[in-house]
């Protein structure tokens, strides 16, 4: 089955005023280039790292608007079905210039436009005007840049868990031109130092609470202390985010530093701008290679999805460090002209009041979150009437929960969206036709400018209702892996496509529905672990001969690991021995990738060439026979299994 793309009929949009300006844009200062030196943001740098020098070319017709049609017509413009066969050929609808706005892109703050953190006990907030952003960003970045400490395509790693100093550094990161990678403030040094080196990060940002972990990883990979800054507050012996704005700005208006600029001839299709972590389908985790072309041609695909209700307020309940975080809150806010509310950490009570005080109409939430939602009693004191939409991602989740989500929201529209960090988020989402939770088993249609085929072992496309491998090209799907040249290879074809290991169908609607994966990663409240990292861990342990991880159920955490483990000869099994590899696990890796049972066998199975038969493993798992001695952590509660 090959899902092709087809231009839309709908109407045009002029870009520029659909997306909105700031009074700080500059004028032209050179015939053929028009600066843009704040707010910038990712679609606005138009490169990699961050192309502010935008051709002086009309935006004018680069966008078609889906909702224009007739409801009949709607879905002919979104998705054409010919049959040929016993391989139909769905075709997503084109967004017409997508691929001219994101190779000059321009997207910045709307008039007003605002970001709001909310305090953990909803103390207080800062509210940040238009243009803030920008201002601490533009500041910062002209003292770093003017006193020679960043150079252009070189790595940045932030490591903190505010949404707002997050963002600033970002947006520094883009205007000189570098990468920026996000990484868990959760993460121990074991785990940063490995962030580091993959990403190959030549500076970091942190905050004082995470400065004892982000020190001894950058001095572990050669980071000098000059190139390590404090996003906030003060440590000795640090360079601080304020003080480099208050540097930036004495240099004056003549004395700051120009904008990175596009190389002639280059895009932003070849030069990348953003690094995520991902486990890919197997293996440790990679740094994924995101163009700033990709983020706004993913922006582009969900407004096009999207109803246009107005501006609206949006509540972040998702680290910015995740592909959802850097997609849907960092930036398809501002794309869409709408006001973030960000949430510094989890809090249900928090989350709640947020919802009820700023009336929020949708919310964006992953599995772990909805349980919670559908359980916690504390959720009935609060009058949710205002929630018209729920959206899902990251796991699947399962039917018993829709159910009770319906029966909690009967007057809400449900969607879910499918894809992964190498696909820029989206590869399929819910439109508003199937904003019901009748459709609540699928992932709903591809997004616009999408080609999916759906692939037997062979690579024969297959027909509709019959489960095979999911790809998927577009100009979201990422670059590639940053230094790893074999795993890019092995996830992106020569025809552009990602293979992204899950197994799945299309339905005779153009819904798509995953029924099983063969990617290895586990996802702990939808976030990736990799077996192999904890069987690494595992195998330097003394008395381990051989494991294997896999992924099992659990009610909250939608999986956990649990470890197959050989001991060396001459130990005997116990209760106590599955205990010590548990703490082994639990002292070097973060909470969320803590074993959380250990079954001791005789053998790992392997296929010939010494790969392990996971498969063989799941099976077993599901027919509970068979089972070894087996050890589960001590009051395991998927609740407290914080991230």
């Amino acid at each position: 089955m090959h899902l092709g793309i087809r231009k839309s009929r709908g109407p045009r949009r002029n870009c520029r005023k659909a997306i909105g300006q700031t009074s700080l844009e500059r004028r032209p200062t050179h015939s053929k280039l028009r600066r843009v030196p704040t707010p910038l943001n990712i679609w606005s740098t138009g490169s990699d790292p961050s192309d502010i020098a935008i051709p002086d070319t009309s935006f004018d017709n680069c966008e078609e608007e889906i909702y224009s049609t007739p409801d009949k017509q709607r879905r002919e413009d979104v998705v054409q079905i010919k049959a040929s066969g016993n391989s139909p050929h769905i075709s997503a609808r084109k967004i017409g210039g997508l691929h001219e706005c994101c190779d000059k892109g321009e997207g910045q703050l709307g008039p007003g436009q605002r970001m709001r953190n909310v305090c953990e006990y909803g103390a207080g907030e800062k509210i940040w005007p238009a243009g803030g952003t920008g201002d601490c960003a533009l500041y910062s970045e002209y003292n770093l840049v003017s006193s020679g400490h960043v150079f252009h395509h070189k790595s940045w790693q932030v490591y903190s868990l505010r949404a707002f100093t997050f963002e600033c550094t970002v947006l520094i990161s883009n205007r000189a031109g570098c990468m920026v990678a996000g990484a868990s403030p959760a993460y121990n040094v074991e785990e940063m130092t490995y962030a580091l080196k993959t990403a190959d990060a030549k500076f970091l940002m942190t905050s004082p609470g995470s400065i004892e972990v982000a020190a001894a990883a950058a001095q572990k990979v050669g980071i000098p202390r000059k190139h390590i800054f404090l996003l906030e507050g003060e440590v000795q012996g640090y360079t601080t985010f304020k003080q480099l704005q208050d540097i930036g700005r004495s240099y004056g208006e003549n004395g700051q530093a120009p904008p990175f600029q596009l190389p002639v001839g280059r895009t932003n299709k070849g030069l990348c701008g953003f690094l995520n972590f991902s486990s890919g389908t197997t293996g440790l985790p990679k740094a994924v290679m995101l163009s700033h072309h990709n983020v706004i041609a993913q922006c582009m695909q969900l407004k096009a999805i999207t109803p246009p209700v107005g501006r609206k307020t949006v509540m972040g309940a998702l680290p910015l460090f995740h592909i959802t975080g850097l997609v849907k809150f960092m930036n398809c806010p501002m794309f869409f002209n709408d006001e973030l509310i960000m949430l510094p950490q989890f809090n249900m009570e928090l989350m709640l009041q947020t919802i009820v005080e700023y009336q929020i109409s949708e919310l964006v939430l992953v599995p772990p979150l909805v349980i919670r939602l559908v359980n916690d009693p504390v959720a009935s004191k609060y009058d949710l009437s205002c929630v018209k939409r729920i959206s899902c991602g990251a796991a699947p989740l399962s039917e018993q929960i829709t159910q009770l989500l319906q029966q909690k929201f009967p007057q809400s529209g449900f969607k879910q969206g499918y894809g992964m960090t190498e696909s820029c988020s989206c590869i399929t989402s819910h439109s508003p036709k199937y904003y019901d939770y009748k459709y609540a088993n699928t992932v709903g249609d591809i997004v616009p400018s999408t080609s999916v085929k759906i692939i037997d072992d062979n690579g024969k496309e297959l027909g509709y209702n019959q489960p095979g491998e999911i790809i998927a090209k577009g100009p979201q799907i990422a670059m590639g892996y940053l230094g790893n040249p074999t795993a890019t290879a092995e996830a992106f074809d020569t025809d552009g496509f990602l293979h992204t290991g899950d197994i799945g169908y299309m339905t005779e609607e153009g819904l798509i529905r995953i029924v099983d994966r063969i990617k290895e990663m586990i996802k702990v409240k939808g976030i990736a672990v990799a077996p192999a990292e904890l069987e690494d861990l595992l195998l330097g342990h003394p008395d381990v001969a051989d494991c294997a991880v896999l992924g099992v159920k659990d009610d909250y955490a939608g999986e956990k690991p649990k470890a197959y483990v050989v001991l060396r000869d001459g130990l005997s099994v116990s209760e106590e021995m599955g205990k010590k590899l548990m703490k082994y696990v639990s002292e070097r890796k973060v909470r969320f990738k803590w074993v959380e049972e250990i079954e001791f066998t005789d053998a790992v199975p392997k296929s010939p060439s010494g790969k392990i038969l996971r498969r063989v493993l799941r099976e077993k798992e599901r027919s509970g026979k068979h089972r070894g001695f087996t050890v589960k952590r001590d009051g395991w509660d998927g609740q407290r299994a914080k991230l």
